[in-house]
This record gives C-alpha cells, structure tokens and sequence, in this order.
C-alpha cells in the first residue's frame, strides 16, 4: 500500500469530469494527459470507463466526498 503517514488524494466530481473530457479530446495521450494532471495513467482510464458506461450522467457519477 501507500507510504507510511501519506494521506490518500481526493479528487472533486467536476476534477474528474474535466480530466475524462481533456482525455476524449485526444489532443494529447492519455498518458501525457494523466503526467500533467499528477495522476496515475490506469486511474484517468478508469474513471473514462465509468463515464462511458453512462454511470457519469448522474450526480453519483463519482461516489465520494471529494474536495476542492
């Protein structure tokens, strides 16, 4: 797991809606896209499929509390 003492990230709904939208434009790769984000390439994917299934229309598109 994570280092010893290093808080867990959290990510806003509207953070998440916007990397998924940067990374559909494909202006960049995907994993250029996630670099300049300071995310992990396997999660700006992952929350990309959440959109594609359609479970990104509602309001818990991205379940959790995240903050801004």
């Amino acid at each position: 797991m994570g280092k010893k003492g290093q808080k867990r990230r959290v990510f806003t709904m509207e953070f998440k809606k916007e990397a998924v939208t940067l990374a559909e434009k494909r202006e960049k790769p995907i994993s250029q896209i996630a670099k300049d984000l300071g995310l992990n390439e396997n999660l700006l994917r992952k929350w990309m499929e959440i959109m594609k299934n359609g479970e990104g229309n509602g309001i818990n598109a991205f379940p959790g509390r995240g903050r801004p």
